[in-house]
């Protein structure tokens, strides 16, 4: 195990300086930002390990650092001299996301409040463009490790008195990105009111000088909270707003369901594929997942929010009499549409309902892992039929608190292998390495500082877990689960893998 110390930067010749010198004392040999796969040791065999790019937020200073895992050092660092500026908005908050093909890097500037409150400087999205591309060559891909840059348009929506909406759920899969922005209502003033917006993009677009055209965009008809996948060019799954027979959004922010629509939709009710109508199935819904043919929806509705149980309940709809579950969307290539099954959550007298899901890829593909309060509830999309509880399990975490600080699905595809693992990271910065094909699990402490371990990143094969108050990344080698190497960074509080995802061709990397 060994550090590279890259942290306490204040000026970018210092940042240069401090590699020259940390390489050399090494004995290392420091390679241009803009070198092609020949300057990479991988001669005539495919990559057994990822050779990616990690991009980590630096909380302390708002600085965004793109950090090389074969070089180990910083290629890139953008703040505000980059147009790379902190919002002053009250609520603040970001989100680091990646694009499905590892390429693009995300920063969701979020507040916690909307208009007229927002700051039109808030709710933005910056890009960044990890550097990480291929060129054809002989008939096949190869990788170039290119200079990353912070791409100088902005994703966003709205904007004008009501400041940019608020980008909420994020779901990027088969070479598209879904973003739904939030609603707003301010029930003493109409005119303020703003319905969500549900908006994608192909990644292939984020390659641009311009804000990219979007390819689908769809004012959702309500102020809810909610979720939008994009399955493939011409097909997109939106959630529905909460339905005031039901009590409206006195009851819920949360969505009763979902809809399909086609790219150019444009009315949410007039424009819903036939037979595609799943409004009424899945109440408060809220996390989402994808993998494979399958998308899986965590609905959150039970006997607890009728109002002889809950006083403080706006509930108006029928009597409940037993919690929701998990709306499970089954894709048929055939027909080009979805069959939906509502799978019931174990029967254990809890009121536990599921708000965040993950879907697997590689060997886990049609597998998702719900949260399901201190543990996880495994649904195998296979085997769900409607109404029941098969093709679930329920997949044990000992948590200490009840919270999970991230979790995620090992990325697997035909550029790398895995085992399509599934890791959870702990309150108690314990990390959880599930294995689902064979049933494994292994646990790691993690060595944060109390309250550091603050987001988990995976790559195939491996996890990255940051340690904000030790100025750490940690590299935890998923086969083994064991930390190989750690790497020194300023507050490091959030991070995202970026890498060659989803190719059509195997990426070869030689000499």
């Amino acid at each position: 195990m060994y550090i590279r110390s890259i942290a306490g930067i204040t000026t970018r010749l210092a940042m240069i300086l401090l590699f020259i010198l940390a390489l050399a004392g090494c004995g290392d040999d420091a390679s241009d930002t803009d070198a092609h796969m020949e300057e990479h040791d991988h001669e005539g065999e495919h990559a057994e390990e990822f050779p990616g790019r990690l991009m980590v937020l630096d909380a302390e200073n708002y600085r965004l650092n793109v950090f090389d895992l074969e070089s180990e050092r910083v290629v890139a660092m953008f703040d505000e001299h980059d147009g790379f500026e902190a919002s002053e908005a009250s609520g603040f908050g970001e989100l680091l996301r990646s694009s499905s093909d590892g390429r693009f890097g995300f920063v969701l500037q979020r507040t916690g409040h909307f208009s007229p409150d927002n700051n039109p400087e808030a709710n933005r999205i910056h890009v960044v463009d990890s550097g990480l591309t291929v060129e054809d060559h002989a008939g096949h891909l190869d990788p170039v490790w290119g200079t990353p840059a912070l791409l100088p348009y902005q994703l966003g929506h709205g904007g004008g008195e009501m400041g940019l909406y608020r980008p909420i759920h994020w779901s990027s899969h088969h070479g598209l990105t879904a973003i739904f922005y939030d609603g707003s209502r301010h029930p003493d003033d109409d005119n303020q009111n703003v319905n969500g917006v549900a908006v994608a993009y192909r990644n292939s677009d984020f390659d641009s000088q311009t804000l990219p055209e979007p390819i689908f965009e769809l004012d959702v008809g309500s102020h809810a909270h909610g979720a939008a996948i994009a399955l493939h060019d011409d097909l997109f799954i939106v959630s529905v707003g909460m339905n005031e027979a039901y009590g409206g959004l006195e009851y819920s922010t949360l969505p009763r369901g979902v809809a399909a629509y086609r790219a150019d939709a444009v009315d949410v009710e007039a424009d819903i594929i036939p037979g595609q109508d799943f409004r009424s199935r899945c109440p408060r819904l809220h996390g989402e997942a994808v993998s494979g043919d399958y998308v899986a929806f965590g609905c959150n509705e039970g006997p607890e929010d009728n109002p002889e149980n809950n006083p403080d309940s706006n509930y108006m709809g029928p009597t409940i009499t037993e919690r929701s579950g998990v709306l499970v969307l089954t894709y048929d290539e055939a027909t080009d549409s979805f069959d939906a099954a509502e799978v019931a959550y174990p029967d254990d007298d809890t009121e536990l309902t599921s708000g965040g899901l993950a879907g697997g890829t590689g060997p886990s593909e049609g597998i998702f892992m719900a949260t399901y309060g201190e543990h996880f509830l495994q649904i195998n999309g296979s085997e769900v039929m409607d109404g029941t509880r098969d093709g679930t399990e329920l997949v044990m975490v000992e948590t200490g608190s009840g919270r999970h600080r991230s979790y995620a699905f090992e990325p697997v595809d035909h550029n790398y292998g895995g085992e399509g693992r599934f890791v959870v990271l702990t309150a108690t910065d314990n990390l959880y390495i599930f294995d689902l094909e064979a049933g494994t699990r292994e646990m790691l402490e993690m060595p944060c500082s109390e309250d550091g371990c603050s987001s988990l990143a995976l790559a195939p094969g491996f996890a990255y877990v940051t340690d904000r108050i030790n100025n750490r990344v940690y590299e935890v080698h998923l086969e083994e689960a064991e930390i190989e190497r750690e790497f020194l960074l300023n507050a490091p509080t959030q991070l995202v893998v970026l890498g060659w995802f989803e190719y059509e061709d195997e990426i070869v990397f030689h000499e």
